[in-house]
């Protein structure tokens, strides 16, 4: 039994009470006016008990009014279930929250606004309120309205119990924190993404530190690198080398060779070249390197998958630069798909609601150590083994994107692989 209809059984019994002692002054005023003084204490302390139960009612009134008027004013729901949940009292607050009428309320189990897997949740927390009696603050209610819209909802709740001190139900009030756990996510995100930007900031300003010094290292390092060559080749000229020094030659040789890809790759990131940015088709410029790429994927055993959207706004970029970008990202993934049992390259282009185009590619290979994910375009960096590459391949990359206003990241995916995400500013640049 709860409080409101426990203090609807206390009007009752007092109206009930009145009625009675009413009578019972009716009776004796008639007795008084034939039988005279006799009667007339009988009829008084009748009289004194009438005025006490009428002040005990306008008290209990008074209480009952003091009561539901802080309910009613209330911005929480204030509610009543019984044991087996049914809505037995709530306040406005409640329907307002659900967006039920107090009628559609009245009675209805906790079971109509809530998932099944909430309402198992609650179950178990209920459960745990009637066996130890002691109350409880749930902080992620999830509820469903009537409209179908989830709201969360933070609860403190505890057990009721009748005259008899048994258990009847529960009690509680809810506040809808709905907009407050958006805002919280909101700021989550827009923390997360600041820290990104600000990541990104760092990176630039390592590469325009080391753009201002490669052209240099690199022009250093080739005039001491020619006079070496010459030299080799002179001794690679005399007759009746020893095997054994011929070998040593071909080590140098080869060396020499790595040598002048590294500078090769170092002048083609420092020098100054005049870009030419024309708005172009993204979805065509991937495939034109993909059927570029199409006979060594195909020796590699690798199946493309692509996904083009089809209403891709053209965006400003340049084209062989950004061929050099994606060809990158298809070298990188078809030297981490080695060996592997299943090989497929996913490709595919989309829109964000920011107006930017988005370019994905994605990879079944061996995935990326998260602590090599925050250096994978750092210059020099590689995971390949020695001889096998320069690190310098997405470093070039990822300032390419950079010098277009985009972002480039690197995330390992569900299939044990890697995903690169390239994102270009939309027609507004």
């Amino acid at each position: 039994m709860t409080e409101d209809s426990n203090r609807s059984h206390e009007y009752a019994r007092l109206e009930r009470r009145l009625k009675e002692c009413e009578a019972e002054v009716q009776y004796y005023k008639g007795i008084a006016a034939v039988s005279g003084k006799r009667h007339l204490r009988e009829l008084d302390q009748l009289s004194r008990l009438i005025a006490e139960q009428r002040r005990a009612e306008a008290a209990l009134r008074k209480s009952e009014e003091k009561y539901r008027s802080i309910l009613e004013s209330m911005e929480e729901g204030y509610f009543e279930v019984d044991l087996e949940g049914n809505m037995v009292f709530f306040n406005d607050s409640v329907c307002r929250i659900l967006e039920y009428s107090r009628e559609e309320l009245a009675g209805m189990n906790n079971r109509r606004y809530a998932s099944a897997d909430t309402s198992k949740k609650m179950f178990r927390i209920f459960n745990e309120i009637y066996r130890t009696g002691n109350p409880a603050k749930i902080t992620d209610y999830e509820v469903i309205t009537k409209k179908g819209d989830t709201k969360i909802l933070e609860l403190s709740t505890s057990l009721m119990k009748g005259a008899g001190n048994e258990p009847t139900g529960f009690r509680g009030v809810a506040r809808d924190v709905t907009e407050r756990r958006r805002t919280e996510q909101a700021l989550v995100s827009a923390s997360k993404e600041l820290e990104q930007t600000k990541d990104m900031l760092v990176h630039s300003e390592k590469l325009a530190a080391l753009g201002r010094v490669t052209a240099g290292v690199a022009h250093e390092i080739l005039n001491p690198l020619n006079i070496i060559s010459m030299r080799l080749q002179l001794l690679g000229m005399a007759k009746d080398l020893p095997e054994e020094a011929q070998a040593a030659l071909r080590v140098c040789r080869d060396q020499m060779g790595r040598i002048l890809e590294i500078t090769k790759d170092l002048g083609q990131f420092s020098r100054i070249t005049q870009k030419h940015f024309v708005p172009s088709d993204l979805n065509k410029m991937v495939e034109g390197v993909l059927n570029l790429s199409s006979p060594h994927l195909k020796q590699e055993g690798i199946k493309p998958r692509v996904e083009y959207r089809p209403d891709l706004p053209r965006v400003s970029m340049d084209i062989d630069r950004m061929n050099q970008v994606i060809l990158n990202v298809f070298s990188n993934a078809t030297a981490a798909m080695k060996g592997r049992k299943t090989k497929e390259l996913r490709v595919s282009t989309g829109l964000n609601p920011d107006g930017s185009v988005r370019l994905v590619i994605s990879d079944t290979g061996t995935g990326i150590a998260e602590d090599d994910l925050g250096s994978i375009f750092d210059p020099f960096f590689t995971t390949k083994a020695p001889g096998q590459g320069t690190g310098l391949g997405l470093f070039i990359s990822y300032s390419i994107v950079q010098e277009h206003g985009g972002k480039m990241w690197a995330e390992n995916n569900s299939r044990g692989g890697a995903s690169f995400f390239i994102e270009l500013p939309g027609p507004e640049r």
